[in-house]
């Protein structure tokens, strides 16, 4: 494909403006390939097979299109590749159907796989372990800390959100527990967050005036 739809541009200045899916509908699944625990487990992700998220990426792309030609872009001569995707031939160019095309056969995955070993209830067939991370099933004195224990991938990197996992299950085990809510303290920080966005992101407002 690299050489079908990009190489035409190898001597040309390119960008390119990639949307991301952070909220996928999609749900696959893991099974066991045998009871050798040695053989790597079956995984098929069914990565775009619920409908909404073909949707959410068509309208993702055609938003992606329309920043690409705003006159900012548009002073830089930018204008889209004039190459029509592998596959997506019998569609017309930049419609719909056409961008649905192109995010089924050009999508592909960004490094954060999750949800492989979900916590759930002890009562959710689906899940592998139980809130605090201990394996479900039978299985004695084993719990799993890592991204795979998250029942939905986050909006953003990982990496943040499996050390904290690390961390709270150290502190599962060493018996220490969460300090209570605190509903004033909790509106402070609401009151907090408030703020910041009031200052950084209202127009009306100076972002450099903390007074």
């Amino acid at each position: 494909m690299w050489s079908q739809v990009y190489l035409p541009y190898i001597k040309f200045d390119t960008f390119s403006l990639y949307p991301v899916m952070l909220r996928p509908e999609s749900i696959g699944y893991i099974e066991l390939r045998s009871t050798n625990p040695y053989d790597p487990p079956i995984i098929d992700p069914k990565y775009l097979t619920h409908p909404k998220d073909i949707a959410s990426m068509v309208d993702a792309m055609k938003i992606c299109i329309a920043v690409g030609l705003t006159p900012p872009y548009r002073k830089m001569k930018s204008r889209l590749l004039e190459t029509v995707f592998p596959g997506c031939e019998h569609y017309l160019m930049w419609s719909d159907e056409y961008l649905a095309c192109v995010a089924r056969t050009f999508t592909s995955t960004l490094y954060h796989p999750v949800g492989t070993a979900k916590m759930g209830a002890p009562w959710d067939p689906t899940a592998v372990v139980d809130p605090e991370l201990r394996v479900l099933g039978g299985v004695k004195g084993l719990r799993v800390a890592d991204g795979s224990v998250m029942p939905k991938v986050v909006s953003g990197n990982t990496n943040a959100p499996i050390i904290m996992i690390g961390e709270r299950v150290s502190d599962m085990i060493k018996g220490i527990n969460l300090p209570r809510y605190d509903p004033a303290t909790a509106k402070r920080m609401a009151d907090y967050w408030n703020d910041i966005d009031r200052k950084f992101f209202d127009p009306n407002n100076d972002p450099t005036n903390f007074d």
